[in-house]
């Protein structure tokens, strides 16, 4: 497997470790390098758990990094995103420095919520639902 030059920058279910371990590995659990996407809103997509991303003139999204993803990763990413994402170069804010990256943002035609999207109590509380959703699809 080929490492890549560009971390993964990842915002939404992805920054929780259970999610990452059952997207990409368990090797990949460990903690994220916190960066900052400028220039982005992060929403949710409509009637799903999960977010996007989509350039927006003054916004910001938290989020982590993964540090260069090899091609394996990758696939199991891109498969799991699906046709509602593309991998697009971003730059991110990180450690005090801006660092170019990599992250799924919103396809052209992605049906985005109104409401911006957070991990926050009202996702913990879905969070094992959309684990069991997962497993299903996998099976």
């Amino acid at each position: 497997m080929t490492r890549r030059s560009r971390p993964l920058f990842v915002y939404g279910t992805l920054l929780d470790p259970a999610i990452r371990a059952a997207v990409i590995g368990r090797r990949f659990t460990g903690p994220l390098r916190p960066a900052r996407l400028t220039g982005y809103r992060r929403w949710g997509i409509q009637g799903a758990d999960y977010p996007a991303i989509a350039p927006a003139f003054g916004g910001s999204v938290p989020g982590g990094l993964l540090a260069r993803p090899d091609d394996l990763m990758l696939r199991r990413l891109d498969s799991h995103e699906g046709p509602e994402y593309v991998r697009r170069a971003v730059s991110v804010r990180a450690g005090g420095r801006l660092i170019g990256a990599e992250a799924y943002v919103a396809a052209p035609g992605a049906r985005l919520a109104r409401r911006p999207w957070r991990l926050d109590a009202r996702w913990r509380r879905r969070r094992a639902a959309y684990l069991r959703r997962m497993a299903f699809a996998k099976a």
